[in-house]
């Protein structure tokens, strides 16, 4: 009986790993659809990330980009998690104030 290559057995592993980690981020997007979100995507230290799509009006001259949000209203933002939540309790679609630190 023949056995697989290592190599065909290493690059099937690789694959299924791949799938899983789509599927996980998959999940994670899909939780997001149709909640109010603040317009630009924040990583978990609070840093805008250099990405987004056309059209989104709080990047689309990608000034913001790499600035540390740190306050939204007014008020301080304790973190990314702290921004999701606050911009969550607003109807989409309502304009927003944030501070940005360079």
């Amino acid at each position: 009986m023949a056995t697989t290559p290592l190599h065909l057995r290493l690059a099937g592993l690789a694959g299924i790993a791949l799938l899983a980690i789509a599927l996980f981020g998959l999940g994670g997007a899909l939780g997001f659809l149709g909640q109010p979100f603040p317009g630009f995507l924040v990583l978990e230290n609070g840093v805008v990330a250099s990405a987004g799509v056309p059209g989104w009006p709080a990047t689309e001259a990608g000034e913001i980009f790499q600035h540390e949000v740190v306050a939204l209203e007014g008020q301080p933002i304790a973190d990314a998690r702290d921004l999701l939540e606050r911009v969550a309790g607003h109807p989409v679609g309502t304009p927003l104030r944030y501070r940005f630190r360079k």
